[in-house]
């Protein structure tokens, strides 16, 4: 059985894989809604240093 640390490292793959995929809207379309202030919605839409790349999950978890 895999250890708890890459058990947790692979769902992170998977919801990451699932943020990044355009096809499928998060519910509510947050980024869409929240149209103001624009500040805020930089941030909840991007969230670059929250949201780690699949690559760099991926390398973690090998």
């Amino acid at each position: 059985m895999p250890s708890p640390q890459k058990l947790l490292a692979h769902m992170l793959v998977l919801k990451v894989h699932e943020l990044v995929q355009p096809s499928v809207p998060p519910p509510g379309k947050p980024c869409e809604t929240q149209v103001w202030p624009p500040r805020l919605l930089k941030s909840h839409c991007s969230l670059p240093s929250i949201i780690p790349s699949p690559q760099s999950v991926q390398a973690a978890v090998s």
